[in-house]
């Protein structure tokens, strides 16, 4: 039997023939693109050309194409083309100049036929008087910048000249300020100077003058010194020449002022020789006493005086409390402790008075005792020395008995007060006695100056 040999197939056959197959689609449709490709772009190329006929680049920058192309693109559909629009446009613009239908060549015509070379003769004049106008504006314009140039030109040579000047000026005073500081430095520096040099010369004396004022003032102090102990050693011989001259201090509280010059008959009334040259004062009183003088106590008065008138060198007195077996007599003494003719008398007043006599010792009462003091021609100090004439004390104040320690504020206050009068009083008593000034207690001293109302006073 014979064997039957088969060919085996191969497997990449079928694949071979579809890739030749679609190679060959792809060549065809390469093909037919390449030949599409020519065509449009000759279609393009013919549209551009056919575009840039109807509307070119610079067309398409007019405002008057700008608007028509808004009004189409606003109006879409009246018109298939924006240059049928201009078309229509143009129509419309001939239809108005002419009046009726017709093309533009056959517009223009009428027109030109119409407006002829008038028309043309008539805007040439009349551009050719603007130019000349216009020329001539120009030319008023020219001369107006050259009057202006030349102006300028002035302005510019009158600025320099001042600017020249104003440097001048400038420099010269510059120049003068400068030699003003120069001048001024050399001044202050000299000036300070001098006032260092006086202030050199100043301190010097000033502290030649410290010097001197120390050295006196030294000596200031040791001539105090000298004239404190002076002083004491003064009073000391004046207490002894009082002492010398007298015995009894009440002495000088003796002293007749005048004699009685005059009596009016059968009236109290009587004239002394002495007036307001004597420093004589209506409402001055003064004792009277017999013919043997003034007692050293001053007690044992004939009558009281008071000075009712006064005249340059006499008074008038009225005469009071007249004893009728002593009446008042020409010539008879009169005197008061508070009253000399020749210097006012010096007292020192310390303590409390009485002097209405109702056992009460007041300030009022010491206030009292310096007013009779004063309107008797005498003078009051306070400090007590050898010219103090009289020394008039009120009674002794009691000493304050020990205060305790729990007493009220009060109650020490007063104790104070009562302790410093009582040593004051002492005070002056010592003084008194030590520089042998006559004293004069209350009845004493209202008895000596003739005060009228005198009652009962202890010693």
């Amino acid at each position: 039997m014979a064997r039957v040999v088969r060919r085996r197939k191969n497997p990449l056959l079928p694949v071979l023939l579809i890739f030749v197959f679609l190679f060959l689609i792809a060549s065809v449709l390469a093909t037919l693109a390449y030949n599409n490709g020519k065509e449009d772009a000759k279609d393009k190329k013919q549209l551009i050309a056919a575009r840039s006929k109807i509307l070119s680049d610079d067309d398409r920058k007019n405002p008057m194409v700008k608007a028509i192309i808004r009004e189409y693109d606003k109006d879409r559909g009246k018109a298939p083309t924006v240059v049928a629009e201009l078309i229509r446009q143009i129509a419309q613009l001939t239809e108005k100049i002419t009046g009726s239908k017709t093309t533009t060549a056959l517009a223009v015509g009428q027109v030109e036929s119409t407006i002829g070379n008038t028309f043309v003769l008539n805007a040439v004049t009349t551009a050719r008087a603007a130019n000349a106008a216009q020329a001539e504006k120009i030319k008023g314009l020219e001369n107006d910048l050259k009057a202006l140039a030349a102006e300028q030109q002035d302005a510019v040579a009158a600025y320099k000249v001042l600017e020249d000047k104003f440097k001048k000026t400038a420099d010269t005073l510059a120049a003068k300020t400068r030699d003003l500081e120069t001048a001024n430095t050399a001044q202050v520096t000299k000036h300070m100077a001098e006032l260092a040099e006086k202030d050199k010369k100043h301190l010097a004396k000033m502290t030649s003058q410290e010097q001197e004022i120390a050295t006196r003032d030294a000596e200031v102090n040791k001539l105090s010194e000298k004239s404190r102990k002076d002083d004491v050693v003064i009073d000391i011989l004046k207490r002894k020449l009082i002492d010398k001259k007298k015995t009894n201090p009440m002495t000088l509280a003796v002293r007749e002022a005048g004699r009685v010059k005059e009596i009016m008959p059968n009236r109290d009334v009587c004239f002394i020789p002495l007036g307001s040259k004597d420093r004589v004062a209506r409402g001055m009183t003064f004792r009277v006493y017999g013919p043997e003088g003034v007692p050293e106590d001053g007690e044992r008065h004939k009558a009281a005086l008071t000075v009712i008138r006064v005249f340059e060198t006499i008074s008038q007195c009225r005469v009071s409390t007249v004893r009728k077996d002593n009446p008042v007599a020409i010539g008879d003494p009169f005197a008061n402790v508070a009253f000399d003719p020749s210097r006012p008398p010096v007292f020192v007043v310390e303590g409390r008075f009485d002097l209405g006599g109702t056992g009460r010792l007041t300030e009022t009462g010491t206030q009292e005792v310096i007013a009779l003091i004063k309107r008797s021609g005498g003078k009051i100090t306070n400090k007590l020395t050898v010219d103090v004439d009289f020394v008039v004390m009120g009674p002794e104040p009691p000493k304050p008995a020990k205060l305790d320690e729990n007493a009220p504020p009060t109650a020490k206050e007063a104790h104070e007060i009562r302790m410093e009068e009582y040593n004051r009083w002492q005070k002056v008593l010592g003084q008194a006695i030590a520089l042998n000034v006559p004293k004069l207690n209350t009845k004493r001293f209202l008895t000596l100056t003739g005060y009228e109302t005198v009652r009962e006073y202890e010693d």
